[in-house]
């Protein structure tokens, strides 16, 4: 279903991209000027110059060629042109085109269609392939720099940690050997070192540590720590942080922690058959609102212009006077 647009539609000199004209059989009954459409019968675009359909295809109505050695043309009349290259073997002052296996590297004497993609394995003789590029696409090949760089201090998962009796040792004197990257879990609640801990929590190793070596809370990160169940209050401060935090001016959380967006709507059916601007006054106290309306006949979303006159008032007007009570007008400040 097509979306109804009651009054221009102003796109401020910005692209209208991958578009599509309207494709009929016959030209559009009641057209006005400047309206086209693609015609489906003789795949041309027509305009409506005000008082009759004209092709866009102008004066030219078909292509030829007279050097059909070199260059020849299908379905000239179109609307789509063919072309196509005659090739052939060069000869001196000839008029054909060359092919690509006469094309020759003169560096190294190959035929440019000899260079083509490999099509089995390619043995290097036990020699190195050398002065290679890192890569930058999915399938190009990575060099050691590149792979190192990659390797070095990425994460690697080692497993459950139970901070309640601190298995595997991590934060005593005689902590396990460590290295950057390693990641564990935690499985029971607990400190580590000074810091509160809970299931679930995540503890990522920022350095190498030596078994035995003086593990520290400084050379972890403990991601997820302490949460809890959010609370509301009337400064960001103030507000007991969790999975999130949130103004109480905006949202209510209740005790089990689900939160609540407080009523900021306004809802009014407009028109009366012969008016085109309404003023409509919702009493948010906020500009920042989304103004959306749709036809109570038909529930199609339908688009007009709308002007935020203040903080309480919207004006929307229209190209033709909507039936009477037939515009839903829906209001939400943000």
């Amino acid at each position: 279903m097509a979306i109804n647009f009651l009054n221009n539609l102003d796109l401020n000199k910005n692209q209208l991209q991958n578009a599509v004209i309207q494709v009929l059989g016959t030209a559009p009954s009641n057209p006005v000027s400047g309206q086209i459409y693609y015609d489906s019968s003789d795949n041309n675009i027509y305009y409506y110059n005000g008082t009759a359909w004209t092709s866009f295809s102008g004066d030219i109505t078909e292509i030829t060629t007279s050097t059909a050695n070199q260059l020849t043309v299908t379905n000239g009349a179109g609307p789509i042109v063919q072309l196509a290259i005659v090739t052939a073997t060069v000869a001196n002052n000839s008029t054909a085109l060359a092919t690509g296996d006469q094309i020759y590297d003169f560096v190294i004497g190959t035929p440019i269609s000899s260079l083509a993609a490999a099509t089995a394995n390619v043995d290097m003789g036990s020699n190195k392939i050398i002065s290679v590029t890192d890569p930058t696409n999915a399938q190009d090949a990575a060099t050691k720099a590149y792979v190192d760089s990659a390797v070095v201090g990425g994460l690697t998962y080692k497993g459950g940690y139970n901070a309640s009796t601190n298995t595997p040792d991590l934060d005593s004197a005689s902590n396990i050997a460590v290295t950057q990257g390693d990641t564990y879990t935690v499985t029971a609640d607990g400190l580590f070192f000074t810091e509160q801990v809970r299931i679930g929590d995540f503890l990522i190793a920022e350095e190498n540590m030596a078994a035995s070596g003086g593990s520290a809370l400084s050379k972890w990160t403990v991601v997820q720590s302490n949460i809890d169940i959010a609370t509301a209050a009337a400064t960001d401060g103030a507000t007991v942080k969790g999975i999130s935090g949130y103004d109480s001016a905006d949202f209510a959380v209740n005790a089990n922690g689900w939160v609540q967006l407080a009523t900021k709507t306004f809802v009014a059916s407009i028109g009366n058959g012969s008016a085109t601007s309404y003023t409509v006054t919702h009493n948010l106290n906020s500009f920042d609102v989304i103004v959306q309306l749709y036809d109570l006949s038909t529930y199609d979303t339908v688009y007009a212009d709308v002007v935020r006159t203040s903080a309480n008032v919207v004006t929307i007007d229209f190209t033709t006077a909507p039936t009477t009570n037939d515009i839903r007008v829906l209001i939400q400040e943000i």
